[in-house]
């Protein structure tokens, strides 16, 4: 199946210029964030964090395939239930794209796919308080045989942040008052991206609300210092 899949990219080497799609058909909210500290992932993940991006979407949501790929696994897993994983490429990169929590597949093992496909239901399997979509995404190379995680011991199992990957979001409205991971990953794009010398704390305060101000004054968005939809998916244009 590895092989197949190495074969089905080398051939289709427009693929380096894909860009990443939803999920999903419609588009839900984001639940859930990368990195999330909380008790119930200690044992789960290295660290002790979450590593990947919950989408808050309902039972029977027809999954979609976010990039070209192969499917490189259809399973069930103890924790994570019904999963999917496919190999898809970002660039000249190529990423092992994670899907769990599904009640059913629409794909099998060495399927060729599209971006836009359904490859399978939504519902709540494994471990999981809700239903929703964990997606997840993990850079890998092929070693000839099999693809290999790239950074297994990166304290999330290889995983990395899909965020900037995605094309528009549904974001909650955070604004001053609010703390958590929301507030943390707003603090740490704008010192990235605007130079803004925030306190990563998780804490929507008065210099935050400021920061978020400006970024939105400079980009032509609604300068209220309530940082949603609008202005994280400006946001993402420059991650």
């Amino acid at each position: 199946m590895a092989i197949a899949a190495d074969k089905y990219l080398r051939e289709n080497r427009d693929m380096a210029n894909l860009k990443i799609g939803l999920p999903f058909k419609t588009n839900f909210r984001i639940g859930q964030l990368f990195g999330n500290p909380m008790e119930q992932y200690i044992g789960v993940t290295p660290n002790g964090k979450h590593n990947g991006l919950d989408f808050s979407c309902p039972t029977g949501t027809e999954i979609i395939s976010c990039t070209d790929g192969v499917v490189e696994y259809a399973g069930a897993d103890s924790s994570a239930g019904l999963g999917i994983y496919i190999i898809g490429q970002v660039g000249d990169k190529s990423y092992r794209f994670i899907y769990w929590h599904l009640q059913s597949f629409k794909v099998n093992v060495g399927d060729s796919v599209r971006s836009g496909q359904v490859i399978g239901i939504s519902d709540n399997t494994g471990f999981s308080t809700g239903s929703h979509l964990h997606w997840g995404c993990k850079p890998v190379t092929f070693n000839g045989k099999l693809w290999q995680t790239d950074n297994p011991n990166n304290g999330f199992g290889g995983a990395i942040d899909g965020f900037p990957f995605l094309p528009s979001v549904v974001y909650p409205s955070i604004k001053k008052g609010m703390n958590g991971q929301f507030v943390l990953q707003i603090q740490t794009y704008l010192n990235k991206i605007n130079k803004s010398n925030l306190i990563i704390d998780g804490k929507y305060g008065i210099k935050t609300e400021l920061a978020t101000k400006s970024f939105q004054a400079i980009n032509g968005l609604k300068a209220d210092g309530i940082f949603g939809s609008l202005t994280m998916n400006k946001m993402l244009t420059y991650l």
